[in-house]
């Protein structure tokens, strides 16, 4: 059964997408939990939680569905995200090794906790939600406008020692016209 966290300040509104999740067969939370399979994210309560596992609602935000909807609509579009989780390859790699929280700064490697700075845990997360990024890409959402692509270098350093070193393993690999990439040289 897969789950779902509801993260939505409107706790009436909340609880009836909670029941609507739960009658179509969900295991569905309000609030945060430990591995959620997907997170439901009501932009106007400002949490900021992104990636490929996120499904957004807002009044007047940019947002995946526009609140009031259609629930109908809005279960196609959670039933449409579970499954291009599933189908996407590279993120079965990288889930079956390497997990990264999105609420807190942490992530578990083979069931080994690997502590991170806040630094190091947003450009881990940004690396874990898409399957690669160069380095201006990085620098930009990651460290911000003002920053220097060199910093990027010298965090992928500082998280190549925290997990390939420590695991023996290559999960952060550069790859030419495409940048770093995340997975897809598990050994």
């Amino acid at each position: 059964m897969k789950s779902i966290d509801i993260l939505c300040a409107d706790l009436l509104y909340a609880e009836m997408l909670k029941l609507e999740l739960e009658r179509a067969g969900y295991s569905a939370h309000i609030g945060r939990s430990a591995t959620p399979d997907l997170i439901i994210c009501d932009l106007d309560t400002n949490e900021a939680v992104k990636g490929p596992f996120v499904l957004t609602f807002s009044r007047d935000k940019d947002a995946h569905l526009c609140r009031p909807f259609d629930i109908e609509e809005f279960l196609l579009l959670v039933s449409q995200k579970l499954s291009e989780e599933e189908v996407t390859e590279n993120t079965e790699i990288k889930k079956s090794t390497l997990y990264v929280s999105p609420y807190e700064r942490y992530a578990v490697y083979n069931n080994e906790n690997i502590e991170l700075s806040e630094l190091e845990h947003r450009l881990l997360l940004y690396l874990y939600n898409n399957k690669s990024a160069d380095i201006n890409e990085l620098s930009l959402n990651v460290f911000g406008e003002e920053s220097n692509p060199n910093l990027v270098r010298v965090y992928i350093n500082y998280l190549r020692k925290k997990i390939d070193n420590r695991f023996k393993v290559r999960l952060i690999t550069t790859k030419r016209n495409k940048g770093y990439c995340l997975g897809e040289d598990v050994q």
